[in-house]
């Protein structure tokens, strides 16, 4: 993942300030005005670095994918702060969503169809405003370490259906028939 213009900055300022005793990390690459140009770009860049002048919010930076499953099991939720208004992002399948299920994170999310069907048999929850996803985040936050536990067997059975692997398989089956 990056920072892109796929996040909600208006909610992640919210979700900053609100929640001062919680620490926000992000990762990966910012997009804003690299490799393209989109004129709101600005306006987000600057929210950004405004995000970034708050003490319970850390960036990490870019990370190799070899990375970031000694990292995720680090921390207890994982957020997908999308803009619902989107509609790339209604249709989009987040990898954050497996990275985070792999290392036993239970999942805060914007509205997404991907993670709607994943709901029921996941710790994954859908946040339609800043007070389900703050309310979610401080229960969330409270829960023991080991809550996700029951949910293993799923993750590892979705997490081998949604492998590239898997889906280079599906595509060359597909190839072979047609």
């Amino acid at each position: 993942g990056g920072v892109s213009q796929l996040i909600n900055f208006k909610l992640l300022i919210n979700l900053i300030q609100k929640l001062p005793e919680v620490h926000f990390y992000f990762l990966g690459e910012i997009y804003l005005n690299k490799y393209y140009s989109e004129l709101e770009d600005r306006d987000r860049l600057r929210v950004w670095k405004k995000l970034l002048t708050f003490t319970n919010m850390h960036y990490l930076g870019k990370l190799s994918e070899t990375d970031i499953p000694s990292i995720v099991p680090l921390f207890k939720v994982g957020i997908i702060p999308y803009l619902s208004t989107d509609v790339f992002n209604s249709f989009c399948n987040p990898i954050k969503l497996y990275e985070y299920l792999a290392g036993g994170l239970s999942v805060v999310s914007s509205p997404i169809k991907q993670v709607y069907e994943l709901k029921s048999k996941f710790p994954v929850h859908i946040c339609t405003s800043i007070e389900e996803y703050i309310s979610t985040i401080i229960s969330l936050m409270s829960d023991s370490d080991d809550k996700n536990q029951k949910y293993a067997k799923n993750i590892q059975v979705l997490l081998e259906r949604e492998s590239r692997e898997n889906k280079v398989w599906t595509i060359l089956k597909y190839i072979r028939r047609h």
